[in-house]
């Protein structure tokens, strides 16, 4: 008989996004130290936001992007992303169970 595990968190897909937000917000952080040198201040809030939006320039969907806010850049590319961290993670897990349940 096959035994079902009760559990219904992932503790590596919770690992990877509070990894995720540590480092946003660490990013951002330091582009607001970094608020006199206009190039950096760019670069480091672009930082968490650039897989996303490297998928959108290839995918053509850049121009959903024009005007938006940082915040507003965040919330629409980062909250995909913690969902999709959570979900690799816990992947991650149902494999390793599965692969530690064979031996």
């Amino acid at each position: 008989m096959r035994k079902i595990s009760k559990k219904r968190v992932s503790v590596f897909g919770i690992f990877l996004v509070i990894s995720y937000l540590a480092l946003s917000a660490l990013s951002v952080g330091l582009a607001i130290l970094a608020e006199g040198d206009n190039k950096g201040h760019f670069v480091l809030l672009q930082l968490p936001i650039v897989f996303q939006h490297a998928a959108l320039m290839e995918l053509g969907l850049l121009k959903y992007l024009e005007g938006m806010s940082w915040p507003e850049a965040y919330i629409y590319l980062g909250l995909p992303m913690v969902a999709f961290l959570y979900l690799v993670g816990w992947i991650v897990e149902i494999i390793g169970n599965k692969n530690n349940s064979k031996n």
